[in-house]
């Protein structure tokens, strides 16, 4: 696995979270002419959308829908830094612009089978999500989904400004582009790490029958792994050695990401004519973060570690938590951002 992963990436599912702001060198007038358009806007929704519930949060976004939910607030960021979501943008016209759920990309002609369509794990707070988005969270409850009309000075990238304490400092203080964003809350999550572990442990379970306790990782924290065939040669893999090697990346779901072998693909609808499926070329070190993949390419590191705990002939699967992997980025639309990720891995030869 390349750390920049041979897939394409889909650009969809964060973007309502991150949303730039920009200084303004003229104080409130930047916004006077936006909120104006705003006002007029709602005035004439409220005449024609009956249905909306046009409630006001306290920093000044519309709630338009909502449903279920279980009724426990999530509170915020500082209590719940993570949260397990499905988004969905409208513009102001209703039209979806984009949604990270399967039933949108099939409309929107995005679709892709191999992708994963489950609800991404999204970091909150300061310098992560917009203010109006993670307020709307903080109120919301697992099961709940919540459609809302933010104003474009709550869309605020915190990388450049910290957060305020009222509407009017964001509205003082920010620009951005007015939105409509529905929000599925399937889970707020208090420790991502042990969420992670949950995942992994589920996923050992219920595949390969393995049970794990919350401490029983393999010589690295966050990594787990299961010998599936002793080695032919126990010897050490070392800066001398180089060979190939077979494997099958999946998220924890069992989802299939990627693999090197071509019925796998096939049966996991990501097969790619103008791939060659066949073992990769490896090159060991006696640091495993020299491990090389290919020409010169260097694997994610729960990979690298993966390969060198292993021996000549052996088959295992390796599991290991996000930090491992790609952590906070989403490579592609078959590994979601905050993904522990497992990989079946057989070296196959060894010179």
């Amino acid at each position: 696995m390349k750390r920049k992963i041979i897939l394409t990436a889909l650009a969809l599912t964060t973007a309502a979270l991150m949303l730039s702001c920009a200084k303004k060198s003229t104080g409130v007038s930047t916004n006077e002419s936006v909120k104006r358009y705003l006002d007029a806007w709602i005035d004439l929704q409220k005449q024609t959308q009956s249905g909306y519930l046009w409630e006001k949060t306290p920093l000044g976004s519309y709630i338009l829908e909502k449903s279920g939910g279980d009724g426990i607030p999530t509170g915020d960021s500082d209590n719940i830094p993570f949260a397990r979501v499905h988004l969905t943008m409208f513009d102001l016209s209703g039209n979806v612009v984009s949604s990270s759920t399967e039933f949108w990309a099939k409309r929107l002609g995005y679709y892709n089978q191999g992708n994963s369509y489950d609800p991404i794990v999204v970091r909150r707070g300061s310098g992560s999500m917009a203010p109006g988005i993670d307020e709307i969270i903080s109120m919301m409850s697992s099961g709940q989904k919540v459609k809302l009309l933010i104003p474009g000075w709550l869309v605020a990238d915190d990388n450049n400004y910290p957060r305020y304490a009222s509407a009017d400092e964001y509205y003082k203080n920010c620009t951005g582009t007015t939105s409509i964003i529905e929000i599925e809350l399937a889970e707020g999550i208090k420790d991502l790490e042990a969420f992670q572990l949950k995942q992994i442990t589920s996923f050992l379970s219920n595949k390969y029958g393995k049970t794990l306790s919350p401490g029983d990782s393999s010589g690295m924290h966050g990594f787990y792994y299961v010998q599936l065939k002793a080695p032919s040669d126990t010897s050490d893999l070392n800066s001398t050695s180089s060979g190939t090697v077979n494997y099958t990346g999946m998220l924890t779901t069992s989802r299939v990401f990627d693999t090197t072998i071509e019925d796998i693909a096939k049966e996991n609808h990501i097969y790619n004519a103008n791939s060659e499926y066949s073992p990769v070329s490896i090159t060991w070190a006696e640091n495993y973060k020299d491990i090389t993949m290919g020409e010169s390419s260097t694997p994610i590191t729960g990979f690298q570690f993966a390969l060198h705990k292993m021996r000549k002939g052996e088959k295992g699967v390796a599991v290991f938590t996000s930090d491992l992997g790609y952590g906070s980025v989403s490579p592609s639309g078959r590994i979601p951002q905050y993904s522990p990720l497992a990989f079946e891995l057989e070296v196959v030869n060894v010179n």
